[in-house]
């Protein structure tokens, strides 16, 4: 029988690779699901809320284009650790690489994430802190 530690990393890893892959195919349908509305994002004390889907398709196109001009081929994101805050909240801190034919394309960022699990079952992102160096590109791709 798994703990509880267990379970909360099983499902923010789950959440994580989901995101990840969707964010560099382009489906957008896919990580929408996965995200809970209103989102918001913080990076190095700039915050932005996504309140609506068009919000959110704002800041996931820009995400994607970068990761794309970048050549990501891999975003690789590593559960470091992770809790139960009640049986429908999980926080979750991970390191994420961006990495195209196997080389770093930016410095690992470590980030926070707030997962809320829904009426339906689903554990969406509700939240995401990112601490990302002053010239990453990808901050700024965020933040735009």
């Amino acid at each position: 029988m798994q703990n509880k530690i267990d379970i909360a990393r099983e499902i923010s890893t789950e959440v994580l690779e989901t995101t990840a892959a969707a964010l560099l195919s382009g489906d957008f349908r896919t990580f929408a699901a996965r995200v809970a509305l209103p989102y918001r994002i913080e990076v190095e004390g700039a915050e932005v809320i996504c309140k609506t889907l068009e919000d959110l398709k704002k800041i996931y196109r820009q995400a994607h284009q970068h990761l794309t001009q970048l050549g990501v081929s891999l975003l690789h994101r590593d559960c470091i650790a992770v809790e139960f805050k009640d049986e429908r909240t999980i926080v979750s801190t991970h390191e994420t690489r961006l990495l195209s034919r196997g080389l770093l394309v930016d410095d690992p960022y470590p980030a926070m994430q707030t997962l809320v699990r829904g009426d339906d079952g689903v554990w969406r992102v509700q939240s995401g802190v990112y601490w990302m160096q002053p010239s990453s590109g990808f901050k700024a791709a965020l933040l735009r």
